[in-house]
């Protein structure tokens, strides 16, 4: 990558398919080497792993309120986006387990004096064709609250 003064349309069309400019950040005009095309087609892993990719960047906008802002607030401070580490988590899960995770799309707390009930609403994909299993309630039960004080480390959901 080198970086230029300035781009005009006559470099553009002097280096086709040769350089590449373009502007970085969108404030610094560079140029680079044309990039080049893959030699070898996809192999059907790597095809299958795009399109789970796609599913779950497209999931995420399905994603409620409340679970979003839990997922804006854990990412906080952190050099890659809600957006990527969700989406890095599940292509994690996908190739560990063959299947595309249940995905957590809204939760409700039922408070019954003193002991939480967690209900979750959850999404389950298929991964071959990235259509919508079913979408179930599933409920934690009545949790003790000093169980949950016992524990040392972070709950994480």
């Amino acid at each position: 990558m080198a970086k230029v003064s300035k781009i005009t349309g006559e470099m553009i069309a002097k280096g086709k398919e040769e350089i590449d400019y373009y502007m970085l950040r969108g404030i610094l005009p560079v140029a680079r080497s044309w990039p080049k095309r893959r030699k070898t087609p996809f192999r059907p892993r790597e095809l299958e792993a795009q399109g789970v990719f796609g599913i779950l960047s497209k999931n995420t906008t399905l994603i409620q309120d409340k679970v979003k802002e839990a997922w804006i607030v854990e990412s906080i401070g952190k050099r890659p986006r809600w957006q990527d580490t969700f989406i890095g988590l599940g292509m994690k899960y996908w190739g560990i387990n063959k299947e595309i995770p249940p995905i957590l799309l809204d939760y409700q707390i039922h408070w019954y004096s003193p002991n939480p009930e967690l209900k979750l609403l959850l999404q389950k994909i298929e991964a071959k064709h990235g259509k919508t299993e079913a979408q179930e309630i599933q409920s934690t039960g009545i949790v003790d609250i000093k169980d949950i004080e016992s524990i040392q480390r972070k709950i994480i959901f």
